[in-house]
């Protein structure tokens, strides 16, 4: 029963990725200036990858770490302090891009920036702690991103 609902989420997911307005430049413009990036998300390994996959981004995250691969969720800062570790880079020399409250919670909990990237069903969400909040990706340039990295 599980498997066969997994199969059909996994399916209802590929069949309508679409990515938020502004994803493709801002990866590309992240990477050509040089930075490092990664995937802390809270969903699992198989579900990020057919993500990527899905939007021809599979090769773009230097690091990718799952819900599935820390013991503690969200608000904790295990996720953000692993993949950190993983990029070899200091947390307070992180910035976290998060859509949600406890993520952003996260974030903050592990000593980084954070810019908030409300959707549309976590709008209503605190994002009080978060160093910046942008209505989508768009708002998001290289110069935002050494702002804030400061």
């Amino acid at each position: 029963m599980i498997l066969e609902r997994s199969g059909i989420y996994l399916e209802l997911l590929r069949d309508n990725l679409i990515p938020m307005p502004g994803l493709y430049d801002l990866v590309d413009s992240l990477k050509s200036a040089g930075y490092r990036i990664a995937i802390a998300s809270s969903s699992i390994l198989d579900h990020i990858k057919m993500v990527l996959q899905g939007l021809k981004l599979e090769d773009k995250f230097d690091v990718v770490v799952s819900g599935d691969q820390v013991k503690h969720s969200k608000p904790n800062p295990e996720i953000y302090l692993t993949a950190a570790t993983a990029l070899g880079v200091k947390p307070e020399e992180s910035l976290a891009l998060e859509d949600a409250s406890s993520g952003v919670q996260a974030a903050k909990n592990a000593g980084m920036m954070c810019i908030a990237v409300p959707n549309e069903y976590t709008r209503d969400g605190d994002f009080s702690r978060a160093d910046l909040i942008v209505s989508g990706l768009g708002d998001i340039s290289v110069n935002t991103v050494k702002t804030l990295s400061r």
